[in-house]
């Protein structure tokens, strides 16, 4: 189903189909990840990597 199916649009319903749940699972899971690498020191070479190695969730 489209985000943006005009008929479901002018029924004023909201559309939250698989396309928007995938986007917002990956906005979520990088939102995570850049909180992991912020609090790391600059340098901290190891620690991003093991940010970045992560299980996928």
């Amino acid at each position: 189903m489209p985000i943006h199916e005009p008929d479901i649009q002018a029924n004023g319903d909201r559309v939250l189909g698989a396309e928007f749940t995938a986007m917002s699972e990956r906005v979520l899971r990088v939102t995570e990840l850049t909180s992991r690498l912020k609090v790391l020191p600059f340098d901290d070479e190891a620690g991003k990597t093991q940010v970045s190695d992560w299980p996928k969730a």
